[in-house]
């Protein structure tokens, strides 16, 4: 449900950026929810449904949908994604999520793009992921930047570090993002932390105000069950004078 890729990525996307798109299951279905507790007493919860569909070694398509309902701020969008590996050492990505919202009385437009690249600059040691995601959401418009490393420090242990800047428009978001992900036996975990600046809409905290201080951590484990995969996040995350702590569970269907 965020905005900032790096923050919203959930482990099977950090699978992806080390394996390539053909490390998931030939076609899937990503069942999610998300419940939130925020600071001023307001709760609120998202959905996400996405079925992903891989054609070839390399190539996959990804169509879902996301819904947020938080303190009077609702949106709802479809996105379609692709993913192709036209080279052994780099991968090339394009999501797009187009939809419309309401803030009170007054609705809004929902658009948002982001192309990134993976390459192997080190094989099977270090990957480089650049990103670049244009937003336009009600008074919010303007691109992201973000700039990444992977590490595979093991077969089982993988670290991810970001650094996400704006470079034009009104975004005016500035963090630096640490993950660490591992895996073994068909049980994972993963955790880290975010700091720097953000607007409330790039955090699913509303679809207008200001820049403010952030701070985040998040931890998570992944396990089988039967032929799913269930995935259970904890989030806790400082906005300013603003508090948010949420709960998501996310279902993997084998179809």
């Amino acid at each position: 449900m965020l905005l900032i890729p790096f923050l919203a990525a959930g482990p099977a996307a950090s699978a992806n950026a080390v394996n390539g798109p053909d490390a998931a299951s030939n076609n899937s279905l990503f069942v999610g929810g998300q419940f939130i507790d925020v600071s001023a007493g307001a709760r609120g919860f998202t959905g996400d449904l996405d079925w992903i569909r891989s054609f070839s070694t390399g190539r996959s398509l990804n169509i879902g949908a996301s819904s947020l309902s938080l303190a009077g701020t609702r949106w709802t969008y479809a996105r379609l994604g692709v993913t192709a590996k036209p080279r052994s050492r780099a991968a090339f990505q394009l999501t797009t999520d187009l939809g419309r919202g309401t803030q009170g009385r007054q609705g809004f437009g929902y658009a948002a793009v982001r192309g990134a690249i993976t390459y192997e600059a080190v094989p099977k040691r270090l990957y480089v992921e650049i990103e670049d995601q244009l937003l336009d959401v009600q008074e919010t418009a303007g691109n992201i930047v973000k700039l990444g490393l992977v590490w595979p420090a093991s077969a089982s242990l993988v670290g991810r570090v970001a650094v996400h800047a704006t470079t034009h428009g009104n975004v005016d978001t500035r963090a630096l993002a640490l993950r660490v992900d591992h895996a073994r036996g068909g049980f994972s975990t993963f955790g880290g932390f975010a700091a720097g600046r953000s607007r409330p809409v790039l955090v699913g905290l509303g679809a207008g105000g200001k820049a403010q201080d952030l701070r985040e951590v998040f931890a998570g484990a992944g396990m089988p069950l039967g032929r799913l995969r269930l995935t259970l996040a904890l989030d806790w995350l400082t906005l300013g004078e603003t508090r948010r702590g949420s709960v998501a569970l996310s279902v993997k269907i084998p179809l």
